[in-house]
């Protein structure tokens, strides 16, 4: 059985790999390889890629793939329509919802508190009381409750926020989503979502589905003083909508960590909107160390030919 870690950390992930299975799959063979290093020749008989971004002429030369593992927790880049059926895609495992609370929370504070304002006087030597407003009673909106979404809803809750969330569907009353919500709707219902809310929290995967899901349309729903927080794929966004609405302050703001493409294009109108915050991608780094032990557990699972966990539905795209 052969393994290629295809990463810029390749080798990173291959030592700790090998460190925790001790030799548990003797015929392991395990091949690292960074970003354009031996990529075409090692891939041609991998029956695992474990991998991030990878280019898909090298998927396409995967003859013997059985298994892409991906270390992110989004996909939506590595699904295409030439990749086999028969290829088991996973995600990572969800450990990247506390990372992401603290990102979302962390940037709130700094709105709400009259951060940059703050630094602004410091700088100045200029004693101010900058504007601000407290969380208390403040309304979030999550669109996506899944695993992150609820941890962002939980988090926002302990600062005294009321939060409402959209799912894809409302499901039974036992659901977890339910719990941390006072309030659930449907992606059907967004329209009746969106006008209360002061802050909008996007934590929904990319899919044909959520693609350019919130546009003109939806942001002029919004009240102009609410701020959209992104922390799942700029494609669901459309920029250009938004980058209009940010220059006219028909709403408060936009805070980002992602991005329709990575790193942000310097021609991006977003740069010169008013009121943003745009982080290169960084708020859930899949750190090695958190992976590999789900990961392990995962190899061993395909070495008995046993199901993977974290799979992928591809009817789904998450």
């Amino acid at each position: 059985m052969k393994l290629l870690i295809a990463h810029a950390r390749a080798q990173e992930y291959r030592n700790l790999i090998e460190a925790s299975l001790g030799g548990e799959i003797p015929d392991l063979k395990i091949e690292a390889a960074g970003r354009g290093e031996e990529f075409p020749s090692s891939a041609a008989d991998a029956d695992v890629i474990l991998a991030w971004r990878i280019p898909k002429a090298l998927l396409r030369s995967a003859s013997s793939l059985k298994w892409l593992a991906s270390t992110g927790a989004g996909v939506d880049h590595l699904l295409f329509p030439d990749l086999p059926e028969s290829v088991t895609v996973t995600k990572a495992p969800p450990i990247f919802a506390a990372a992401v609370s603290e990102y979302v929370m962390g940037y709130i504070l700094h709105v709400s508190l009259g951060v940059e304002e703050i630094v602004f006087n410091l700088r100045k030597r200029h004693w101010s009381v900058p504007r601000h407003f407290h969380l208390q009673g403040k309304l979030m909106g999550v669109l996506g409750m899944g695993t992150i979404g609820c941890q962002v809803a939980r988090t926002a809750r302990c600062f005294g926020m009321r939060v409402w969330g959209v799912t894809r569907t409302l499901r039974r009353a036992q659901d977890p989503a339910r719990m941390e919500a006072e309030r659930m709707f449907g992606k059907d219902d967004i329209a009746s979502f969106l006008p209360d809310l002061d802050f909008f929290v996007l934590t929904l995967p990319l899919t044909d589905e959520t693609r350019n899901m919130i546009g003109k349309k939806e942001v002029s729903l919004l009240k102009p003083t609410c701020w959209i927080v992104n922390v799942s794929r700029g494609r669901i966004v459309d920029e250009d909508d938004l980058a209009e609405a940010l220059r006219r302050k028909a709403i408060g703001g936009y805070i980002s960590d992602v991005f329709s493409e990575e790193p942000l294009q310097r021609s991006s109108p977003l740069w010169k909107c008013p009121n943003v915050i745009l982080t290169p991608h960084y708020a859930a780094l899949t750190q090695p160390a958190d992976f590999v032990p789900h990961f392990v557990e995962n190899l061993k699972r395909f070495a008995r030919g046993e199901p993977l966990r974290f799979q992928i539905d591809r009817t789904k795209g998450y």
